[in-house]
């Protein structure tokens, strides 16, 4: 029967999808991965466990209404429970980053439920520095639909982190630096696999850099503030997301987006409870040179070239420089192909 359940929250942008994808599927006969049907356990998780999963953004995105977002809580919470009551394995696996978002009932909930099945809860959580953090997360925003420049780009460590040591005690709790000297074999997968006694020669790694270049970032980032109409139905949110594949390979050889601008928007403020509670150290990076702000950098289109996507939407005239435009039409050639006809 299961005894042990091992919990990796992420947090987000700390190689999760890598792991995710690795692991799909793992059973060793003893050790197994959480049988939802999708790799990343953030929306399953996330959807049995939070207080309100109506206003989980994905679901919003979506458009689904209460009954149905009420129908995949029921789902989700019937599958974790099935899980957890094998009969024929020891360890469950489980790899979703939104429970490290998950409100404090929601986080309480998770490890009650849990409890009542299996004996040891162990969490596995990986970090990076502020600043490197928050110019990853401000990419997933972008790719997001955010259109706003937030004052403060968080990690949130300590919220995602002191609920659990509280409900089990900081010895179940492991937090690994994620960066490629302090990982075994430089590789998020094989120090996960390590950390969680998973064999790693059952599994096939696969490596998801999910980053986008400068250029695509700042063509997505004017789509979303000049085209309100990307969620909300199934067809809207995948048009988006098949234009965002097309901007990942159509600007793959460009310029990545310099962490350095991201400086006076990375909360630094949870380090010393990294150090003092995990003995996690980052180096606070020094203030520099005053940069250009990241509003004026973003509508900047000067650096990018506009030739792939012109050629893409077989734009005109005009429109060939209007990078408002030529969004929107990529946009509109992918809704066409995904909206029925």
């Amino acid at each position: 029967m299961v005894e042990r359940l091992i919990l990796h929250i992420g947090t987000h942008k700390t190689g999760s999808s890598s792991i995710q994808s690795s692991l799909e599927g793992y059973d060793d006969g003893t050790r197994f991965y959480a049988r939802f049907n999708t790799p990343n356990h953030s929306d399953p998780m996330y959807t049995a466990f939070a207080e309100a999963p109506e206003t989980y953004a994905v679901w919003r995105r979506h458009g689904l209404s209460l009954a149905e977002v009420r129908e995949k809580r029921a789902r989700y919470r019937t599958q974790f429970e099935a899980d957890l009551t094998r009969n024929d394995r020891e360890t469950l696996v489980i790899s979703g980053e939104s429970m490290s978002r998950l409100d404090p009932s929601g986080k309480t909930e998770l490890i009650e439920t849990a409890r009542r099945h299996v004996r040891d809860i162990q969490v596995i959580c990986y970090v990076r520095a502020p600043v490197s953090f928050a110019a990853s997360a401000f990419q997933e925003r972008v790719k997001n639909g955010i259109k706003n420049i937030p004052g403060r780009i968080s990690p949130r460590y300590r919220n995602c982190l002191h609920l659990f040591g509280e409900l089990l005690g900081s010895e179940h709790i492991r937090v690994r630096h994620f960066d490629r000297k302090h990982l075994l074999g430089g590789s998020v997968v094989q120090d996960f696999c390590a950390q969680s006694g998973l064999d790693p020669d059952r599994i096939t790694e696969s490596s998801r850099n999910e980053s986008v270049s400068a250029a695509a970032v700042k063509i997505l980032y004017t789509f979303n503030r000049t085209n309100p109409c990307y969620f909300g139905e199934r067809a809207l949110v995948l048009a988006r997301r098949r234009m965002i594949n097309t901007l990942q390979a159509m600007y793959a050889g460009s310029a990545p987006v310099d962490p350095a601008r991201f400086v006076a928007h990375a909360d630094q403020s949870d380090l010393p409870y990294l150090e003092e509670t995990f003995g996690i150290h980052f180096d606070t990076p020094p203030a520099g040179e005053t940069t250009e702000p990241l509003e004026s950098w973003l509508l900047d289109y000067s650096d990018i070239d506009l030739a792939p996507l012109v050629d893409k939407v077989s734009a005109r005239g005009k429109n060939a420089d209007n990078v408002d435009w030529l969004a929107s039409r990529l946009y509109y050639t992918h809704l066409a192909e995904t909206v029925p006809t």
